[in-house]
């Protein structure tokens, strides 16, 4: 027959005080004195502790450990190469989202995104010749117990005469090794109905993202001060990462928040030197600072800055004289005029205007000018 379900502890605690406020937008309700728990010889009663935090504009990619602090952060599983998995006589393809697929119709699911082709807002559902059946998503929940159990849960809409709904289920397990995951079904139960079919299906994905940081001591591994601010820049969960060339990376995940969607990390790549210095230390940093200087032309006396994209337009300068008086020469400068040479550039942080193909100098030279432009808030033009 069908498993059934039995009572393993009768009486998990007794509620004896109200809820307790653990900090900002943070409650704790506590259940005491349940049924007697033998622990290494010792007669102690079973206790339970929820943790009840406000949701308000949390993610559900993320969820925060009551005890430790640590934050989870899974919405570094996205792909775009994909991940893929077969079990019980059917294939599995995860890219950007979790497939699974059968002879005659297939489980969509996705990671912290809606699930292509399931409908907005929808975590999952079985497609039907390309046509969504059965989504979920309605109800999104991602949960951790002290008992170190990640998991995040999709649920569809409830039918209400039979009180049924579809469910898609998925373990988050610790693989220091597995970057960013795999994924593994582990069991799919299907039941039919008179009007319909109710999927309730199992997943395993194997992370290093749902490992628990190493120790270290301090309870960051990483962190820098920024613009006199300090910031987490990352906790170690997975283990050091081989390269091809050799190389040998540390990486640290889920820091302080940075921008609008994502979080401080730190990477470390330890290259071989068979001859190191003992007092020197070596750092590599990346910016963008240290790009070569770039040069970019531009036309009809406007110019974009490679880095930001914003666009310089001095239009309004046309048309105007300009005139300079230095020792016992005058000069009258006329920017941006139909000349047949000039040309206005961008060189690293400098936009200049170069004149060319001027008059004979000196029997040899042909005369230019060059104009540099700085920033002057207060002339107008």
């Amino acid at each position: 027959g069908s498993p059934k379900e039995v009572v393993s502890v009768s009486n998990m605690g007794m509620s004896k005080r109200g809820p307790i406020i653990e900090g900002r937008d943070q409650l704790l309700l506590e259940f005491t004195d349940g049924s007697v728990c033998m622990s290494e010889g010792q007669k102690l009663s079973y206790s339970t502790q929820i943790h009840l935090v406000c949701s308000r504009g949390a993610s559900s990619c993320v969820v925060v450990d009551p005890v430790s602090g640590f934050k989870y952060n899974l919405q570094l599983l996205a792909s775009k190469e994909g991940y893929k998995t077969t079990a019980n006589g059917k294939d599995f393809m995860v890219k950007h989202r979790l497939l699974c697929q059968s002879d005659a119709s297939r489980l969509q699911l996705n990671i912290c995104e809606d699930a292509p082709g399931c409908g907005p807002g929808m975590g999952g559902c079985e497609l039907e010749n390309s046509h969504p059946v059965s989504p979920v998503g309605v109800e999104k929940t991602l949960k951790y117990s002290t008992d170190g159990v990640l998991q995040l849960t999709y649920k569809g809409v409830l039918d209400g005469p039979t009180a049924t709904r579809d469910t898609f289920t998925i373990n988050f397990v610790c693989d220091p090794n597995s970057h960013p995951g795999s994924l593994k079904l582990v069991q799919e139960d299907l039941s039919t109905l008179s009007s319909h079919a109710v999927h309730d299906v199992l997943f395993e994905f194997s992370t290093a993202l749902a490992c628990i940081p190493a120790p270290v001591d301090c309870r960051i591994a990483a962190c820098g001060v920024i613009s006199g601010k300090g910031f987490n820049l990352g906790y170690m969960q997975s283990s050091p990462q081989v390269a091809d060339d050799g190389s040998i990376s540390i990486v640290y995940r889920n820091g302080d928040k940075c921008g609008d969607s994502s979080t401080y990390s730190t990477r470390i790549v330890l290259q071989c030197d068979d001859n190191p210095d003992g007092c020197e230390y070596v750092f590599i940093w990346r910016t963008s600072e240290a790009c070569p200087i770039r040069k970019v032309k531009g036309e009809n006396c406007r110019v974009r800055d490679p880095k930001s994209g914003y666009e310089f337009d001095f239009t309004s300068l046309k048309n105007r004289d300009f005139a300079i008086t230095s020792n016992k020469y005058s000069y009258h400068l006329s920017v941006c005029s139909e000349l047949k040479k000039n040309m206005l550039t961008f060189v690293g942080d400098q936009i200049i205007l170069n004149y060319t193909n001027g008059e004979t100098c000196h029997k040899i030279y042909q005369r230019s000018t060059v104009i540099s432009f700085s920033c002057h808030p207060d002339k107008h033009p």
